[in-house]
């Protein structure tokens, strides 16, 4: 019998990079977005040690007074596909947009408190930012420094996700690396 002892955030980092994996293999969009909101919810918690916010539970142009309605929006999936106690017989419509933008919000705390990219976080980025080039900064840090590495990433369809399966199996494999890239679990 194998027994393993982990820390809060080594739990939070399986759950995401296998969240992120799960996005990119198209497996169930619903599971998908379970695992990768347990993780949110842990890098959420222990992120407050780092100084670390949330964009979507945490956000600062949320009125105080509506947060509370917010809230209740930003987690209606994830309380969905988690509990029964009072909508048994509902029926939930549910969007992959949200996986998007859930994952996107995993991957800003992890690598803030990781310190560092992993080939997983990394890519999701890379992928968010084709498939959504209309919500970044012109001048951000991120898209001077890392997309500058992937400057391909327009010749690879958003859509194509088997390519970016592969390129995100051949970098956890060690054989694409990039210097800013760690292989390494933990913090």
């Amino acid at each position: 019998m194998e027994t393993i002892s982990v820390t809060k955030f080594d739990v939070a980092e399986r759950q995401l990079l296998q969240a992120i994996h799960m996005f990119f293999r198209e497996d169930d969009i619903i599971s998908t977005h379970t695992v990768a909101e347990a993780a949110n919810q842990v890098l959420s918690d222990i992120g407050q040690e780092y100084q670390v916010k949330s964009f979507l539970r945490d956000s600062d142009f949320i009125r105080e007074d509506k947060k509370k309605l917010w809230l209740k929006e930003i987690f209606k999936s994830r309380n969905f596909f988690k509990h029964a106690d009072r909508d048994k017989t509902d029926i939930h419509e549910f969007k992959s947009l949200f996986n998007e933008f859930s994952l996107i919000d995993g991957v800003t705390m992890y690598s803030v408190i990781k310190k560092t990219w992993v080939p997983e976080t990394l890519l999701f980025q890379v992928w968010f930012s084709a498939k959504h080039p209309d919500l970044l900064l012109d001048d951000s840090d991120f898209k001077k420094q890392i997309l500058s590495g992937f400057e391909d990433r327009r010749l690879i369809s958003p859509d194509d996700m088997k390519t970016w399966y592969e390129m995100l199996i051949s970098m956890r494999s060690g054989s694409y690396h990039f210097d800013a890239v760690s292989l390494e679990y933990g913090i």
